[in-house]
């Protein structure tokens, strides 16, 4: 069974194979780089942490969520917002007490369904609902999110922190995405884990990808891309002996068809109403181009081209 150690105010965690780690250290006056005193840190945490740890996992956890926050409280001092999703619990009373103390621009936001009866002055209540699920959460407002909710995060909470902000939450896990398999795992008891992850800038990228607005960002940006290609094909194709320059325009034509493609497919979910059409008159003028024979057609068909790709940049600015 996992349990935590103190020694020389060192709190640390060993779970049920005996590996341990740090949770924090109280005593030692270089680890406190905040702006509450080493006494007033050490009453604090020893003071509140009776108010967690009541001998079960789920109490465990709490503690354990709160030794991490406060130990990221003394890296320097910060104003610091901490957003719990889930019921209302006695670790959010020690937040709301306790983070003022670090800084009084420290808050404690709760998305929950319902609030406490006792006043708090550092604490906002967010009772957003969404119709048929999900968050409303700002981006890049949180530096800690406790996600207690009895399921792995939803993307839109997995990006919400801001870079490198950490995320906590409970899962078996053997059931963690790939995507989150380099996060800190504090196995508490058979099939419960508490999960926290830091949301580097790359991991938020490679998250956002996974919604749906980042897979339609993608979309886009192929298509950007392959418009932006026109230029180099055209300068490959100039270089070209004459028999290779008819298979060096059939390989763009063929990657501009991909492209409309994609386009038809999320057209409906794009601001512009004209991209579609414009992007046909461009594939159209590039068929042109590869067709004609006769040199004045031809030159005519590049124009067309050209003045179609200033149309198109600009119809994919505004998207």
């Amino acid at each position: 069974m996992s349990y935590v150690t103190i020694n020389n105010g060192k709190f640390i965690f060993h779970d049920d194979a005996d590996k341990s780690q740090k949770l924090i250290d109280i005593m030692t006056p270089a680890e406190n780089q905040s702006d509450l005193m080493q006494m007033e840190l050490i009453n604090a945490v020893q003071g509140n942490l009776p108010k967690i740890f009541n001998g079960t996992p789920d109490g465990m956890a709490q503690g354990i969520i709160f030794l991490r926050i406060v130990s990221r409280l003394l890296r320097k001092p910060q104003i610091h917002h901490v957003l719990h999703i889930g019921n209302w619990s006695p670790l959010d009373e020690v937040l709301a007490e306790m983070l003022p103390q670090f800084n009084p621009k420290n808050f404690l936001w709760s998305y929950s369904p319902m609030c406490p009866l006792e006043k708090f002055s550092n604490v906002n209540f967010i009772f957003d609902k969404v119709i048929g699920g999900g968050y409303l959460l700002s981006a890049n407002k949180f530096d800690t999110i406790i996600f207690t909710e009895p399921k792995i995060p939803p993307l839109e909470v997995l990006i919400a922190p801001k870079d490198f902000g950490e995320i906590y939450f409970f899962a078996p896990k053997s059931e963690l995405p790939d995507y989150l398999k380099s996060a800190q795992i504090f196995d508490l008891a058979e099939n419960f884990s508490l999960v926290e992850v830091e949301l580097s800038p790359t991991l938020k990228r490679e998250l956002n990808k996974l919604t749906p607005r980042g897979q339609l960002d993608e979309k886009i940006n192929f298509i950007r891309q392959t418009i932006y290609k026109l230029p180099k094909v055209s300068k490959k194709f100039n270089q070209l002996p004459p028999p290779e320059k008819n298979s060096c325009l059939d390989e763009y034509i063929a990657e501009v068809a991909r492209a409309e493609k994609i386009l038809t497919e999320i057209f409906p979910e794009l601001h512009s109403d004209t991209l579609k059409q414009n992007f046909n008159m461009f594939k159209e003028f590039l068929i042109d181009v590869r067709l004609y024979d006769d040199l004045q057609m031809k030159k005519h068909a590049v124009a067309n081209l050209n003045a179609q790709v200033q149309v198109l940049l600009s119809d994919l600015k505004n998207l």
